[in-house]
């Protein structure tokens, strides 16, 4: 890292959001070790990757540790919680371990990541600079819930905000896990997979008009 150059901490950086940040040095959480490698190759020395699931208490502290050494004394520009996933299905039939998941990932990873780094953002008097801020990367479907996205919503609401639409791939990815599969032979498995394909191609449109604008 520079010397004087801002430092943020950013979670779920291999993909939407978290790598389109820029103009600081990201310090990048990744679960898949060639994700870091491929962000590393991508944006050089002005990006750290941090492998580390965020609902993994330990590794998220030694990360946080990593982040300390690097810093030498100063603080943390800022902290972007934007890790998460979602899972689609008919909260009658949904798996509880899955709401539990999109509840244990989108939420209490947030908790975990915020708990971890809050001494490098300013709770330790002893460092050096400014305090730093925090960012929680929420969802529309924080204050409104669709339909078979009920497991997200909650996870979202516990954020308490409302941000505007962002195009990520966060759709394409519930495509390539699936979202009807566990539900055949119920009353839901046909209107599901029409509002699956329906938020998938939202999803893909708002990102075409995202890149329309920027070009």
């Amino acid at each position: 890292m520079k010397e004087g150059q801002r430092c943020v901490m950013v979670t779920g950086a291999s993909s939407g959001i978290g790598l389109g940040t820029a103009g600081y040095h990201v310090c990048g959480s990744v679960r898949q070790r060639g994700d870091g490698e491929r962000l590393r190759s991508e944006f050089g020395n002005a990006f750290t990757p941090l492998l580390f699931d965020v609902t993994d208490i330990h590794a998220v502290r030694n990360a946080a540790e990593q982040v300390s050494e690097m810093l030498g004394g100063c603080t943390l520009f800022g902290l972007v919680n934007n890790a998460g996933v979602c899972f689609h299905g008919p909260l009658m039939y949904q798996p509880i371990p899955e709401f539990a998941r999109n509840i244990e990932i989108n939420l209490t990873g947030t908790l975990i990541v915020t708990q971890a780094f809050l001494l490098l953002l300013g709770a330790d008097r002893t460092l050096t600079g400014p305090p730093g801020r925090i960012i929680m990367m929420s969802s529309m479907a924080g204050k409104l819930g669709p339909p078979f996205l009920g497991a997200y919503a909650a996870s979202k609401h516990g954020l308490e905000t409302c941000p505007g639409n962002v195009a990520t791939p966060i759709w394409d990815k519930a495509e390539e896990r699936g979202t009807v599969s566990g539900y055949e032979g119920t009353p839901y498995r046909d209107v599901l997979g029409k509002s699956s394909t329906w938020s998938i191609g939202e999803g893909r449109r708002d990102r075409a008009v995202s890149s329309d604008n920027v070009g």
